[in-house]
């Protein structure tokens, strides 16, 4: 005669734990990528809008740029994204500027010397 089992053995819950337990380890892993991806990201299109700035700048003050946040000039970063730049006097006339996120260690660098593109290391 066969006996009808009505509840699960401690195995069997601590398996399924563990397997769960496991599962959320990945997940929680891939999220924090994908945050730090975001912030990133923020930072390189922050640094992208902040050249067209320096550019519309240059051509609006006798191809000088400006140097500190650019606020002053109408640039708004995104929040928690702080962009600094640096303007060196010419000949030639050049820039460069960094971005730094309040909630990354990832600093991203734009300038006349990079051809407009962001590096991020």
């Amino acid at each position: 005669m066969r006996s009808s089992r009505k509840a699960f053995t401690v195995i069997e819950l601590v398996v399924v734990t563990v397997i769960i337990g496991i599962l959320a380890a990945i997940a929680i892993a891939k999220f924090a990528g994908a945050k730090e991806g975001a912030y990133v990201a923020a930072m390189e299109s922050d640094l992208r809008n902040f050249a067209i700035y320096e550019q519309n700048y240059a051509a609006d003050h006798n191809s000088a740029y400006f140097s500190g946040n650019g606020v002053a000039e109408g640039f708004r970063a995104t929040p928690d994204v702080t962009v600094l730049a640096t303007a060196v006097v010419g000949p030639p006339a050049a820039w460069s500027a960094i971005a730094t996120h309040a909630k990354s260690a990832t600093t991203c660098s734009i300038g006349t010397g990079t051809g407009g593109g962001v590096t991020c290391p």
